[in-house]
């Protein structure tokens, strides 16, 4: 399956472009790691190229910069062109899995210069209810960014530049087995709130230049 996200003109919630394998049948991501799992396959036979470059952690499983799910993000939506999925029958050019494959094209720049620019905002007041009548937990998100891409030589040498950034807050209650008040007020110095914030920041940045010598 290929899908230009220049034509879909998609977007997703965090800009992860993991997600937008999603799209295809047979995909999810494990409850492990949440790494992309593919035809039944655990997520760690999964692999993942990003301009024909091995894009896997050797060590961990998943995809490079992905900290088993606690980054927000390791490729901005911004940068990619288009990607495909191939879920089964794979021709011998892909190996080293037994899963299925993700292959990513990214941009390049072009004699034209062309660029944009991206602002998301997730407000508390837009949150809804879940289905049982209780209300969210507080949180805030931001994400905002942009990209540019041009010529430095008509015709011969192109750049092409991404930033994508992710501010990202939630508060979350701690289980009320975990705070007695009669140990507190015995050793006051381990007093706890009953919440503390979860943050999900990141940053991405992305460069690339293309020479075409003849």
């Amino acid at each position: 399956v290929k899908a230009p996200t220049d034509g879909l003109k998609v977007t997703i919630n965090g800009r992860e472009f993991r997600d937008l394998v999603l799209l295809t049948p047979e995909t999810r991501k494990d409850s492990e790691r949440g790494n992309l799992a593919l035809s039944g396959q655990r997520g760690i036979n999964t692999n993942v190229t990003v301009d024909g470059v091995d894009f896997n952690n050797a060590f961990f499983g998943g995809t490079v910069g992905g900290a088993e799910g606690r980054a927000p993000l390791s490729v901005s939506q911004e940068s990619i062109k288009e990607f495909s999925v191939i879920t089964n029958g794979a021709s011998v050019e892909f190996g080293r899995s037994g899963g299925g494959f993700v292959n990513v094209v990214t941009k390049s720049g072009g004699n034209n210069l062309h660029g944009s620019l991206f602002y998301y905002n997730q407000p508390q007041s837009l949150i809804s209810d879940f289905a049982d009548g209780t209300e969210p937990r507080d949180q805030e998100k931001d994400q905002y960014g942009g990209s540019i891409g041009g010529r430095i030589i008509t015709d011969k040498l192109f750049y092409f530049l991404s930033y994508d950034e992710q501010n990202k807050s939630e508060t979350v209650p701690i289980d009320g087995r975990v705070l007695d008040a009669a140990v507190f007020a015995r050793y006051p110095q381990l007093a706890s709130a009953d919440t503390y914030v979860f943050g999900q920041d990141g940053d991405v940045l992305f460069g690339r230049l293309d020479w075409q010598p003849t």
